[in-house]
């Protein structure tokens, strides 16, 4: 005897009792300032069928600035066989004493590519990490390997007693 089992509704996306596929993230809760972070881990509850995948879309916020304290990631691909993937961040050193930025990883969207799943979403109690960037030491004037910011001043050379003199300019290098 075989017996075939028929889904519910036959057409992913339009049953009324869908099971839905949750996806998640997990990630290091802190990193040291010019490092690049542990493995954030991104995982849907059910595996991919092979050949197919599942694309994941991230946003990010909190103190630290995208492109000035750290370069982001905008999604990852989850592949067939499997049920999840990692990434890393990579944290920009810059000479201002910023200890404690945080950036906030947030699961935006989640897009079944090959309509693997009757439907997908967001695990809401797992949908974001913070990370916090440790500066160096965590305490200014301590750091061994200090970036240091140079004062210069450029003006006129010489001026004529009784006259006013042009600008003088100060820059921090």
């Amino acid at each position: 005897v075989t017996t075939t089992i028929a889904d519910d509704s036959g057409t992913p996306g339009t049953e009324t009792d869908a099971e839905t596929v949750l996806a998640s993230i997990a990630g290091p809760a802190t990193v040291n300032e010019g490092d690049t972070t542990s493995a954030y881990t991104v995982s849907l509850d059910t595996g991919v069928p092979v050949g197919n995948s599942v694309t994941v879309n991230f946003t990010y916020t909190g103190t630290a600035t995208d492109g000035t304290d750290y370069t982001s990631q905008g999604s990852i691909v989850i592949a067939g066989g499997t049920s999840s993937n990692t990434f890393t961040l990579a944290t920009l050193d810059d000479a201002l004493a910023d200890n404690g930025e945080t950036i906030i990883v947030t699961i935006d969207s989640v897009v079944d590519t090959d309509t693997s799943f009757e439907a997908v979403g967001i695990d809401t109690a797992n949908n974001s990490v913070t990370t916090t960037i440790a500066d160096d030491s965590g305490t200014p004037g301590t750091e061994t390997d200090a970036e240091t910011v140079l004062a210069s001043i450029a003006g006129p050379s010489s001026v004529n007693e009784g006259d006013t003199t042009t600008n003088y300019t100060v820059s921090l290098d």
